[in-house]
Formats: structure tokens, sequence, C-alpha cells
């Protein structure tokens, strides 16, 4: 991936699939790397015997359309990239207009909700060498952390680079800025709460805590683009192809007695039992919310109400040994009969949305 030193790299909301937008105050993100496509056409060499141009390289389309931008995710700035994937944000003002809530229930299709992905590279002047790409949709999500900090990889599908007269030019580039303060949401700043699903569990608390070293989620939503016939490499529109997958991988410190008990009911399928199902949240918090009044913290938290064990060590030492023992959950679709209890839980519906994203902050721009 390519490092981005120097760089202004700007995000808005797109309207219209293929027509790029341009961006203004709050459009400036800040990335740790990228490996988009390039923009530049694959060649398509021609050997045909008697060709008197047999041997030459001509355009073709771009082939790859893939690509991925890492960033630390903001506490402020990173719902905008959070609604698009997720493929809704109800927003609620909590506090006049100070703080705001967003609860963001992943949907089966994110189709209309894409953005536009420009950057100057501090090739020349500023504005005067931008890569742009007009339209392009979110279709993966990877959180994790590196260096002590949450970090979040958003893969999607780009339908061409432009690189001639883009809509953001030296004018956007010179006007936009960071969502407000911009803050970081920490790793520090992390609590796991997990319980087994038994109807009557009721909310998680700090009883519920897990000591964990490293949280990994993975969002998939299986999207695909069709090539538009006599396009230069433009797609369609991608929507959802297929069920979206997600996983939760978690590495406990060491081998307690709750990690054993985990390990354990990985292997009840192996009896001929139903498989256990677990229910967590993973939260991230941050420093409180400037003037708001009683005083909220910022904050952006994931809930899962139905997860099953994976992936668990199958030669794992004794409890008490102090070696990591990493698990892997899969997100499965809450169904009837097997709903967690309580009242955060009331939105749990079965055959609804396997899991939301939960945020307060003080801003709120381009949702879904």
């Amino acid at each position: 991936m390519a490092g981005t030193t120097g760089w202004k790299v700007c995000f808005k909301k797109g309207a219209t699939w293929g027509t790029a937008v341009a961006a203004g105050a709050g459009d400036l993100i800040k990335l740790i790397s990228e490996s988009l496509p390039p923009g530049i056409p694959a060649t398509i060499k021609d050997d045909n015997v008697g060709d008197s141009l047999s041997g030459g390289n001509y355009q073709g389309n771009i082939e790859e359309h893939e690509g991925a931008i890492v960033m630390a995710p903001r506490l402020e700035g990173f719902e905008r990239h959070l609604a698009l994937l997720m493929g809704a944000d109800t927003v609620v003002i909590n506090q006049a207009g100070i703080v705001f809530e967003h609860d963001m229930r992943f949907q089966p299709s994110n189709n209309g909700l894409f953005g536009t992905l420009a950057f100057d590279k501090g090739i020349g002047a500023l504005g005067t060498n931008v890569h742009e790409y007009p339209s392009f949709k979110y279709s993966q999500l990877e959180l994790g952390h590196e260096g002590g900090k949450l970090q979040g990889t958003l893969t999607g599908l780009f339908n061409r680079c432009e690189r001639n007269a883009p809509v953001n030019g030296a004018a956007q580039f010179g006007a936009i800025t960071i969502p407000k303060d911009g803050l970081i949401a920490l790793f520090s700043a992390l609590t796991v709460r997990a319980t087994e699903v038994t109807g009557a569990e009721g909310n998680l608390d700090g009883a519920d805590d897990l000591k964990v070293s490293d949280c990994r989620v993975s969002i998939n939503r299986n999207i695909a683009g069709d090539v538009v016939s006599g396009s230069n490499g433009e797609i369609d529109e991608p929507d959802t192809n297929g069920m979206p997958t997600a996983d939760v991988t978690l590495t406990f410190p060491q081998y307690t007695a709750a990690v054993d008990a985990l390990i354990k009911a990985a292997s009840i399928p192996q009896t001929g039992r139903r498989q256990k199902l677990y229910k967590a949240q993973l939260i991230w918090t941050g420093p409180t919310i400037p003037t708001s009044a009683p005083p909220l913290p910022y904050l952006m938290r994931f809930d899962f109400p139905a997860m099953t064990i994976m992936n668990a060590p199958t030669n794992a030492p004794s409890p008490g040994s102090k070696v990591p023992v990493e698990i892997t959950f899969s997100v499965t679709t809450p169904e009837a009969g097997r709903l967690p209890n309580g009242t955060d839980w009331s939105w749990v519906t079965a055959g609804g949305a396997p899991f939301r994203a939960y945020m307060f902050n003080g801003n709120s721009v381009d949702q879904a």
C-alpha cells in the first residue's frame, strides 16, 4: 500500500452513480494507506499472424475495480463512512445540537449509498494533479489494532479513476477541512462484553467484561458490479450479491476459566447438541463531548445479538496458563426462540439486522 504523508484526501457522499460531487469544509479525511485502482487501462496484446501491428499493445478496460483505504476511525467523521457500509443511520439529537446519537442497523442492501473520493498526492500545485474516483461503494470493513490504535480498513468497488478535469480541483482542495476536532478512537478505550443468550440474561454490564489483548471485526457485504458495455472501465452501481458475512475475533492474554468454558462450548455441536449462542458489545470510548451536560463521552459501539463460536483451539493448555488464546465468533441472524433479553436489545427481531453500530458524537453530516 502507498503511504499518504503530505497528501490531501477528500470524501463526499454522492447522489448519482458515476457523477462526482464537489467536496468542501468538513470533507477532509486522514488516511494511513491506500491500495486503489490506478486508473491506467490494462493493455490487450494482439499477436495475430499477418497483423501488421502484431506485438503492439492497445488500451483496454481497467481490469481491477476493487481497492481499500486504511484510516484511524475518528469519533467525529467516521460515521459518514460507516453509514454507507451499514445501509442506514437514524440520527437523534440528544442535546440541542451538541450530542448526536447514531443508530445504524445493518441492512440487506446499501443500494444508492456511495461517494466520491479524490486525492491530491502533493505533486505540483495544490489541486492540479488529482486522482478522483467519481463513485465508489464500500463492501468490506475490517477493524483491528496496530501500534495501540484502532484502525479501519474499508474495501470498496470503484467505477473508474478520473485524472482529466476532475470535479475536485484547486478550489475544493483549498477549502476542505477535517470534521470538527477529528478525534481518534484509541485502543486503550476498548471494552469487550459478552455472555450466553439464555432468554433471561438481561443487559450486559461490567460483570460481563472480558479481558482481551486484541479484538478484530470483519464485515463483508459481498457486493458485485458489472462493467458497462462500451465504456472505458466504468461499472454499474454494485449491490449485494449473496449473503453478507461477519465475524469477531478476540485474543485473550491468558487461558482463564472463562476462556476454557468458551472452548468447551465450541465442541458442543460434536456431541449432537445445539450450539450455544452469545451476544456481545464492543465499546470504544473517548473524552467527554465538549459542553455536553450531563457529560457524555464520545462512543462507538457494535452490538452483536447472535454469535456462535467458529474457531477455537483444540489443543489448549489448562486454565491458569499465561498463553494467549484466540477465539473467533461467527455473526448470525437473530432467530425466533433465541432472541437476547434486556432493554438494550429491544431493537433485535427474528430475521432482522444481525448487528448494529451505535455512536455518540458531535457531528452529523452525510449519513445514509
